[in-house]
């Protein structure tokens, strides 16, 4: 973990291993339709069903997540911190970008 392509700030600092167990993340953000089929209100200043669910807090989302879970039956959680930059990371590749070093290739 940490700033592997030394360009980061001081809180990236040092680079450190972490292992993480298995575990799964969704590939996009959760969209204010998506919000909506749980949590009735939809608290996004942008409006539009494809687009992804923004201004609520931890606390939103946690409360969000007790709702998914009740109605699925499985559980769902945040991913931490770890697990969040080893995505974002391609899963630990040397890799800049999530799927790339190639700034070109960035939309």
């Amino acid at each position: 973990m940490g700033d592997t392509f030394d360009d980061g700030s001081d809180v990236e600092k040092p680079v450190h291993h972490v292992c993480v167990g298995d575990f799964s993340i969704g590939k996009y953000e959760v969209t204010q339709a998506q919000w909506k089929s749980v949590i009735t209100s939809n608290p996004s200043k942008l409006k539009g069903d494809r687009l992804p669910v923004e201004t609520v807090s931890w606390y939103n989302v946690q409360s969000f997540i007790g709702k998914l879970n009740a109605l699925t039956g499985k559980q769902y959680r945040l991913p931490t911190e770890a697990e969040w930059e080893y995505a974002a990371k391609s899963g630990g590749k040397e890799e800049k970008w999530a799927g790339t070093s190639d700034p070109s290739t960035l939309r």
